[in-house]
């Protein structure tokens, strides 16, 4: 089965190709805050103007928040990045509910210790990880916006995505991930894009972020 390509929202850029100093701590701050769960810039950014006219195109009027699951199995207490960003949005008007749609059902290698996009997971390997809840939920929503922290290839969001194209065949998915990874060298770290995500028969993706 074909899917059409995944819509994206992102906020913040990091790239290891980086010679203003400044702007590399900047990177590592915006990496390290996402991945532990400090959402401090994440909040204050939603209320920049470039922002908001981002969001506010981007997410539908009564649009659902699904978190996207981390690598492994979900432990009760344990910090869910994903999970603590949508309720950042949801404080700040953007989702009308979080809902745990998608949850892994056995450990797969973590992205960042795949160094190289031929040894990252294929979409089709992280979709065997997965299964969805058997949750119900109030079918009035008009999207379904996964939310995840990073998206460097967009594999896991992906996978996600086609899970959920298969169940909600007539609902709008979109992603919005705070912090997207550049491959080439960057200048600034705060500049709003809108992207797509496309993904192929070979289980691999491709990712391209625009300014609208």
């Amino acid at each position: 089965m074909s899917y059409p390509e995944l819509q994206c929202c992102t906020m913040f850029q990091t790239s290891s190709i980086v010679a203003n100093s400044t702007i590399r701590k900047h990177c590592i701050m915006i990496t390290n805050d996402a991945k532990y769960g400090r959402n401090k810039h994440v909040e204050y950014y939603l209320s920049n103007s470039d922002t908001k006219v981002l969001l506010d195109d981007f997410f539908d009027e009564n649009s659902i928040l699904v978190p996207i699951p981390k690598s492994a199995p979900f432990v009760s207490g344990a910090l869910w990045p994903s999970d603590e960003i949508c309720q950042v949005l949801q404080r700040n008007g953007y989702g009308t509910s979080i809902v745990h749609l998608i949850r892994r059902k056995y450990a797969v290698k973590k992205a960042h210790l795949q160094t190289s996009a031929n040894d990252r997971l294929k979409v089709t390997e992280h979709r065997a990880s997965l299964e969805l809840e058997p949750t119900l939920f109030d079918r009035s929503f008009k999207s379904i916006i996964l939310v995840d922290d990073f998206v460097t290839q967009g594999r896991t969001s992906t996978a996600c995505y086609h899970e959920l194209t298969d169940v909600y065949p007539d609902v709008k998915i979109k992603l919005f991930a705070p912090v997207r990874r550049e491959f080439g060298e960057i200048n600034k770290v705060f500049l709003p894009k809108r992207g797509k995500i496309a993904s192929y028969a070979s289980g691999k993706t491709h990712t391209s972020h625009y300014v609208p």
